[in-house]
């Protein structure tokens, strides 16, 4: 798995790796603290990786940190919004009792993940010092999720669109979760189904598929995508993978690649496109090569191609957006991602509350709001969970009631046994009036997550 990325943090990194493909590097720091096996009522461990190098990554996106516009914070200062979030955790019962001590691990925000530097993450974790659990990772490959794995410890990774696993992903790692998203499975029968109660596909439709190349992406199409298009009558003319982008020498291939496809499906009569990667990695250089060839078929997609990113007032680097977009439809379960200025919740409220006491702008700390979301979750399945171990958390996480969430259409839910946690999302429609798109209709029902919708 690559490529997994979240929320206003994982969207800025994601534009600095097209800068450069170095991996990163750092030492695990923190204080004295326990483990989870230690005596009773000793502080038990949470790895936190975290995004170094920040104010050097804002230079690189034009001085602010993405669409965020927040000023970039120095190493201390990130640390710092981190430890206040542990200390609120820990000022409200902590984790059954016990208080959370973080393991602090910087991660280069302006260089691309590596299997090298994930190996080396993880022995500072787990041999260096003996975590309970792995908050945060951006841009992480498979290599520090199996890793994790090997030696019992959860990898919690942060809530919101472009997860990189498949239902067979989470049921061969155990102790991976997150703190709201959705498989690929799921993303991918509630991209088709959503879009067809919402009448994107019209009679006689010609649909090009555009996407991932790996593993969890090519299940997720036979699996899901395919059946529910086969479920209301569709089929798929064409389809384009390509391989992930980690990196520049990744870019020239992907693009060549996607430009053939505009070819192949403008000369077939495609009128309707559909995608299915991470960060928007193959809808944006399609819609590049499309505009060079004046095709403009009706794209569809979902959170996990960040809508607000797409379009928007002002975008200079589009300058065909509102002929593309007019006849788009995508589904989102991401206010972040999905639209412009999404209204903050009771729950980003009281983020960004003990972030700002403790050094944050409001806009630093809606920026960290990944991490808030990952501890108040993960601390809700601990405790339900009743144990100490890594077992009984998960299986706490199914058990925990009205779960807070800051960055999510609705709270998170992991009945049945789920690790992903949506189960609310809503269509999206651009809107000519804020060059944006918007949410349109209420939540779409739990049908439309299943491939037999």
């Amino acid at each position: 798995m690559r490529g997994r990325q979240a929320g206003a943090l994982a969207i800025a990194v994601a534009a600095a790796v097209t800068m450069t493909a170095c991996g990163s590097s750092g030492n695990a720091s923190s204080g004295s603290g326990g483990t989870a096996s230690a005596a009773s009522g000793a502080p038990i461990e949470i790895g936190m990786p975290f995004p170094s190098n920040l104010q050097a990554l804002a230079k690189l996106l034009g001085g602010s940190l993405g669409s965020s516009g927040a000023a970039a914070p120095t190493d201390e200062e990130t640390k710092a919004y981190y430890r206040a979030l542990a200390d609120y955790v820990n000022n409200h019962g902590g984790l059954l009792g016990r208080k959370i001590q973080p393991v602090f691990y910087p991660l280069d925000a302006t260089r691309a993940a590596g299997d090298s530097s994930e190996q080396e993450m993880c022995t500072q974790f787990t041999q260096d010092h003996h975590v309970f659990a792995v908050m945060d990772l951006p841009n992480h490959t498979d290599t520090i999720v199996s890793c994790l794995q090997s030696a019992n410890v959860i990898a919690f990774d942060a809530a919101g669109g472009s997860l990189a696993a498949d239902d067979t992903y989470f049921e061969q790692h155990p102790l991976y979760a997150t703190a709201g998203a959705l498989s690929l499975n799921r993303a991918a029968a509630l991209q088709v189904n959503s879009l067809f109660q919402g009448g994107f596909f019209g009679q006689n439709s010609k649909i090009g598929l555009v996407g991932y190349n790996t593993d969890p992406f090519t299940r997720a199409i036979d699996e899901s995508l395919k059946p529910a298009l086969a479920s209301h009558g569709l089929t798929i003319t064409d389809q384009q993978l390509v391989k992930p982008t980690s990196g520049v020498n990744d870019i020239g291939p992907t693009q060549q690649a996607i430009s053939s496809a505009v070819l192949r499906f403008k000369q077939q009569g495609i009128d309707h496109v559909l995608f299915l990667d991470t960060q928007g990695g193959t809808l944006r250089p399609f819609t590049q090569g499309a505009s060079t060839q004046k095709y403009f078929p009706k794209l569809g997609f979902t959170t996990n191609e960040l809508p607000a990113q797409r379009a928007y007032a002002g975008n200079k680097t589009d300058p065909d957006q509102e002929v593309r977009y007019a006849n788009a439809m995508a589904v989102g379960w991401y206010p972040s991602a999905d639209t412009v200025n999404p209204p903050i919740n009771t729950t980003g409220a009281l983020c960004n509350k003990i972030m700002e006491a403790s050094g944050a702008s409001p806009s630093q700390a809606h920026f960290f709001w990944n991490m808030c979301d990952q501890l108040l979750v993960f601390t809700a399945g601990v405790n339900a969970g009743g144990k100490l171990t890594p077992q009984d958390a998960m299986t706490g996480l199914g058990k925990a009631k009205s779960i807070p969430s800051a960055e999510l259409l609705g709270p998170p839910d992991y009945s049945g046994g789920r690790r992903d946690g949506v189960t609310v999302a809503k269509l999206l429609k651009y809107t000519p009036s804020c060059t944006c798109f918007q949410y349109s209709g209420g939540p779409l029902p739990a049908s439309a997550f299943t491939a037999t919708s």
